[in-house]
């Protein structure tokens, strides 16, 4: 109610001193509102900012998850020799294929079936 009668004993000055609003309301408005018109784009640039960084550490984190599991499922014989076998030399594919063992499969499996789960994850998140 103080408000309306604020208005009302504003305009009543206002045409008793026969100013005209037209030219300088529009051109104080218009300083006003682009004055909050930065503000809101300062606080949605920062906004942005913001969940693109968590988005960002999200998908690192499930890449670091990934390689760390990857690396320590540690596999068979085959898997050993070709860690001995690449500081002395080059395991051919064909001797590496002949000597794995049913631990060697199962890692493989594994490995596959976690870059699965975590790309799985990843586009959950994203929807």
């Amino acid at each position: 109610i103080c408000f309306l009668i604020y208005v009302l004993c504003a305009y009543a000055v206002i045409i008793h001193l026969g100013h005209d609003l037209v030219h300088q309301g529009h051109s104080l408005l218009g300083h006003t509102v682009s004055y909050f018109m930065v503000f809101r784009a300062n606080v949605s640039y920062q906004r942005y900012w913001l969940g693109r960084t968590n988005v960002t550490d999200f998908f690192l984190t499930i890449r670091d998850l990934m390689s760390w599991l990857c690396i320590m499922l540690e596999g068979g014989e085959a898997t050993r020799r070709q860690r001995w076998w690449r500081e002395k030399g080059r395991m051919t594919r064909s001797q590496f294929t002949e000597m794995m063992d049913a631990h060697d499969y199962y890692c493989s499996e594994s490995r596959a079936n976690i870059v699965r789960w975590c790309v799985a994850f990843a586009v959950t998140f994203k929807m």
